[in-house]
């Protein structure tokens, strides 16, 4: 059940600075809404945690702590923490707000799977994540609830360590139906209750390029004990199979970052974006239409037609340059003057005799 906030002026404040607009968003640990930020006037996320997590003290310590971790990432592509504190006995926590939507709806709202831009949000992730590893913050719970998408296709993540915090105070809720790690994407480690680590948010992540580029997940069930049972021990459908748009590249890369085995995964963030990176240069270059302004007309009809795998395309016929063409025309020049001067000394050279000639039989002479 979603828990409302009262619409009367007094309760619609949370800690005398935060005006309550409208809800954004639930899950199993808190619920999110617009608001208005009074002191600086602005618009913010309010996130509150739901009752039952506020009520326990230790979460509140661990809670302040890991928010604390969290507000001091900076990067563009990480959504910024403001504030946290506590309010009339609910634990708060203010963040930049980021007006788009979620790449679970982007996925949803598209007719066709766009392979491209789901590599440029996957490798916008990896930089955010990265950088959080370098700060020793693992995320733990990468979903595409988690990754903004604002109107510019800027990536921002949202809810780094938080669902970190829920698992040291309640790990038993990992059989339950609000686990600390989404069930659909939590990563084998994680379910056998080990300690989260950069290559479980790579198989998370994994798992959520898997479903962008395949519109499907690699394990579903309505029984949450039988879809962690699938992350742990069930081979995942090859994602080019699902969908032949799929390279041979990119598939090996998606299942390279699903593997069950930590270190049979991607060592880093970094290893799995350049993986993408060359990748999405390759589906840009192919994108590319060959053209040459320098081709004759058949040759242009010809690179356009169908292509048929059982013709061979001949590579057009180096056309000289235009120094080539120069050189030729001065030689063919300097042969036509030469032949004129030949044939120019024959003349002369035959009228000598005449001339004589007549010389020595002018009468008189």
């Amino acid at each position: 059940m979603v828990e409302k906030i009262e619409t009367n002026q007094s309760a619609s404040i949370i800690a005398d600075r935060y005006r309550v607009d409208k809800l954004i968003g639930t899950g199993g640990m808190a619920v999110i809404y617009r608001a208005w930020d009074l002191k600086l006037e602005r618009v913010i996320a309010l996130k509150l945690l739901r009752q039952k997590y506020s009520n326990n003290l230790s979460l509140r310590d661990a809670f302040n702590q890991e928010a604390r971790a969290a507000a001091s990432l900076t990067h563009p592509n990480i959504v910024s923490i403001y504030d946290t504190g506590v309010s009339k006995n609910r634990i708060f926590l203010t963040l930049e707000y980021v007006a788009g939507i979620n790449a679970k709806h982007y996925l949803i709202s598209r007719e066709m799977i766009n392979i491209k831009e789901s590599l440029d949000f996957i490798m916008q992730s990896c930089l955010a994540i990265q950088y959080a590893h370098n700060h020793n913050i693992i995320h733990c719970d990468i979903k595409p609830s988690n990754l903004l998408i604002t109107e510019s296709n800027q990536v921002k993540i949202t809810d780094f360590g938080l669902a970190h915090i829920l698992n040291k105070i309640n790990p038993q809720e990992t059989t339950s139906n609000i686990v600390w790690g989404s069930p659909l994407y939590i990563s084998p480690e994680q379910i056998l209750g080990k300690s989260p680590t950069a290559e479980s948010d790579i198989y998370s992540l994994g798992i959520v390029l898997y479903e962008l580029t395949t519109g499907k997940l690699p394990f579903l069930s309505n029984d949450v004990t039988e879809l962690l049972k699938m992350h742990r021990e069930k081979r995942p459908e090859p994602a080019k199979n699902i969908n032949p748009e799929i390279s041979d590249e990119l598939n090996l890369v998606i299942m390279t970052a699903i593997q069950k085995r930590p270190d049979r995964r991607y060592r880093s963030m970094s290893e799995f974006r350049n993986a993408l990176v060359s990748i999405r240069q390759s589906i840009t270059m192919r994108n590319i239409a060959p053209y040459n302004n320098s081709l004759s007309k058949n040759e242009v009809s010809s690179m356009t037609e169908p292509r048929n795998d059982k013709k061979v395309y001949s590579r057009p016929k180096p056309i000289k340059s235009e120094t080539a063409i120069n050189a030729i025309s001065v030689k063919r020049f300097d042969i036509i003057t030469t032949l004129f001067a030949f044939l120019a000394t024959v003349a002369v050279a035959g009228l000598i005799p005449f001339w004589i000639y007549i010389y020595f039989n002018i009468p008189g002479k």
